[in-house]
């Protein structure tokens, strides 16, 4: 099982490889907040413009720890790109 995340400029085509390699760094430092306690998020960039991330769970994950994940990487887009958020 996988998900790929396609980062694009706000036209919704232009890939946005920039935007991806802060997310990914942003990532790397350990400084996100997994419910009170300082995490990081390996991500994997992919892709022919390398502007996706492919994630691929194990099986076995459970609920909290993809409520954690999916927390973690909103975390970096509000970091990353705060003004594409629409809520």
């Amino acid at each position: 099982m996988a998900l790929r995340i396609e980062i694009c400029h706000e036209d919704g085509y232009e890939p946005d490889r920039e935007l991806t390699d802060r997310m990914f760094a942003e990532g790397m430092k350990g400084e996100l907040d997994a419910r009170g306690r300082r995490s990081g998020l390996v991500l994997d960039i992919g892709g022919y413009h390398k502007n996706v991330f492919t994630l691929a769970p194990c099986f076995d994950m459970t609920e909290e720890e993809i409520d954690i994940a999916v927390e973690l990487f909103e975390q970096l887009i509000r970091r990353c790109a705060p003004d594409r958020l629409s809520h």
